[in-house]
């Protein structure tokens, strides 16, 4: 058996959006969407900043209290929507607010689906 990759080649890393962008540009230029303008406000970017890194804090709070399932999935929800508003706006570092997210909740012990993140079961469950 052959394989597509050599172990000692490093893979090649892209956005979640990225990986289907190939495949569906065409398709989305044809729909017609109305674009985002390319600079947004500094107001808003310095408020969506500060909200993401307010979010990040608790996600690390959470998971040394031991937050009730309902209180963390509230605030997992809350973080994913802003990290997805600062994608959605262009800012600077979305890609790296995404992936610090990612690593906050996977310590906090969710897995990612097709559409969000799911608890992983605990031992007693």
């Amino acid at each position: 058996m052959t394989r597509k990759h050599d172990r000692s080649e490093p893979r090649e890393r892209r956005s979640p959006t990225a990986t289907l962008s190939n495949y569906s540009d065409d398709f989305i230029a044809d729909l017609d969407i109305p674009k985002l303008p390319d600079g947004i406000p500094q107001r808003l970017e310095e408020a969506l900043r500060a909200r993401v890194n307010a979010l990040f804090f608790q996600l690390r709070e959470a998971k040394k209290q031991q937050w009730v399932k309902v209180l963390e999935v509230r605030l997992v929800r809350e973080a994913y929507r802003a990290v997805l508003t600062a994608h959605q706006l262009a800012l600077a570092d979305s890609e790296v607010l995404y992936a610090t997210f990612r690593h906050l909740v996977e310590d906090l012990g969710y897995d990612s689906t097709d559409v969000g993140f799911v608890k992983r079961p605990t031992p007693e469950e």
